[in-house]
């Protein structure tokens, strides 16, 4: 083959902070990275701007491809025969939720519009995840309508060849290790970040000597943000945790919280004046350099989360070289090799949408692992080295992003 190969993904717009947009800006540059190979388009969704090439991030992140808008529908649907007829692509690729492809928009019918597209010549390729048990009721007629699924996590794969003798192959989330690394100034650190985030009572709080407990996640339902101020304030009923706060990098006031309110909550629990919020919204990131500086100042990474697709915040704090504690339900048990002294039990599940389990956590289960790190220094510096060591031997970006470019070209080929 002397052509280019001409790759049109679907998405999440790469240039939001989402943990899809994340990824995708990791596939799509390293394949642009390889100019006289592919030609990539990306219908970035929520974006409705002009078509843009070379568009240059704060931090000097380029993106050498081109973005398209997304169109009116949340999830492209209005688009996609259009770039498909304007591009011919080989290969048409999506990364999203597989209830997208299903459901007619947010607030519309289960239709499964997506498998009424007509992608024709293009292969298709999904990236997919499952963030509950079983997989979203109806939503294996989208994986169906495919050539090619892959599956995010061990878990997704694992449960749609149980369900539906679905052969999807793997390829996990990454993490680039040579920009998410374990800093030697953490006191410098806390100093500078003092100044720039705040309790619940609008205060800032001098991070400086007090041990962090970090939570990066958006706060919507699915993470289950409520349970960690309740688990804290019971920790903080025992005086040897005086100096412990808690630091959510998160927006209290999110419109996906699903009416919580986060700093009422945090209040009502007294403890208020230890729990702070860095500056920062859903569709306002930080840089990369930036997070690095946010990871490095917790000691230990904690997420009550109902189900995870993937995890992206896992392995950028484990690269970090922090502890986990997560919910031991989806796909932390894998990203720790089943170490039982980062995973919370579960106290029971919730059905939600499409019939979905999600995990409720055991606030006593959480509090306990979070007690056992926070009582044991050693046990977080080598659990923090034995994290660094699995994300790069399995998720570091160097080694994982060859088998997009190996599975685009033998698609081609076939």
């Amino acid at each position: 083959m002397n052509k280019k190969l001409k790759i049109l993904h679907m998405g999440d717009s790469n240039l939001l902070s989402t943990g899809y947009s994340n990824q995708s800006r990791y596939i799509l540059e390293y394949l642009s990275n390889k100019p006289n190979k592919y030609e990539i388009h990306h219908q970035a969704w929520h974006y409705h701007g002009l078509p843009i090439k070379n568009a240059t991030f704060e931090d000097g992140e380029r993106i050498n491809y081109w973005i398209h808008p997304g169109g009116q529908h949340s999830w492209g649907k209005d688009m996609i025969p259009n770039y498909i007829n304007k591009f011919k692509p080989d290969i048409f690729f999506t990364l999203c939720d597989s209830f997208m492809l299903a459901q007619d928009g947010p607030s519309g019918p289960v239709n499964y519009w997506f498998n009424q597209i007509n992608t024709s010549p293009a292969k298709t390729v999904f990236y997919f995840p499952s963030d509950g048990d079983p997989f979203p009721l109806g939503c294996e007629h989208v994986l169906k309508k495919f050539d090619y699924v892959v599956a995010m996590a061990k878990f997704g794969q694992e449960q749609v060849k149980k369900l539906y003798n679905i052969d999807a192959l793997y390829i996990p989330h990454v993490v680039d290790t040579n920009k998410f690394y374990k800093l030697s100034n953490k006191d410098f650190l806390k100093k500078k970040w003092s100044n720039q985030i705040y309790n619940c009572n609008g205060q800032h709080v001098n991070l400086v000597g007090k041990r962090v407990i970090l939570c990066v996640a958006r706060n919507q339902g699915r993470k289950m943000l409520s349970h960690l101020p309740k688990i804290f304030a019971e920790l903080k009923k025992d005086k040897k945790y005086a100096d412990v706060v808690l630091l959510f990098k998160s927006d209290p006031n999110d419109v996906a919280s699903g009416g919580v309110k986060m700093i009422d909550l945090c209040k009502s629990l007294g403890v208020g004046d230890s729990i702070c919020w860095t500056k920062s919204t859903w569709i306002s990131g930080y840089t990369v350099s930036e997070m690095r500086e946010i990871y490095n100042i917790g000691d230990i990474f904690v997420l009550p989360t109902s189900g995870e697709g993937f995890g992206v915040p896992f392995i950028e704090a484990m690269s970090c070289e922090l502890p986990l504690v997560a919910t031991d339900f989806t796909t932390p048990r894998e990203l720790v090799d089943g170490d039982e002294n980062q995973l919370a039990k579960l106290a029971n599940t919730l059905t939600g949408t499409y019939n979905v389990e999600r995990g409720i956590v055991s606030n006593d289960s959480m509090l306990l692992k979070v007690k056992n790190f926070l009582d044991n220094p050693e046990l977080i510096l080598s659990t923090g080295i034995k994290n660094r060591l699995k994300v790069l031997k399995e998720y570091d970006m160097v080694k994982v992003m060859p088998k997009w470019a190996e599975l685009f070209d033998r698609i081609a080929w076939e």
